[in-house]
């Protein structure tokens, strides 16, 4: 065989390279890390998201009760003023 043919021939058998390590023990070291992490690892958060929903409903809410409450008052004062103008004229 020439180095050419050599060269563009597959090797007859390929292995993965992990680093030394086969693939096999690579994938169970990482599945009992993970296991080992998952339970050493404190808990955080919330296990629901309903009160920062509820938060942001709040927020939602109060908010369009200001700006009723100012157009209510904008209203107010307008007519007020209508008014007033209306006894000046007369």
């Amino acid at each position: 065989m020439d180095s050419a043919s050599a060269a563009s021939a597959p090797p007859s058998r390929v292995q993965a390279s992990t680093g030394g390590v086969s693939a096999a023990s690579a994938e169970s070291a990482v599945s009992a890390e993970s296991a080992v992490a998952a339970s050493s690892l404190p808990k955080t958060g919330a296990d629901s998201a309903f009160p920062l929903a509820a938060v942001g409903v709040g927020a939602i809410a109060a908010g369009s009760a200001a700006v009723v409450a100012s157009r209510r008052a904008r209203a107010r004062a307008e007519a007020a003023a209508d008014l007033a103008q209306d006894v000046d004229e007369s």
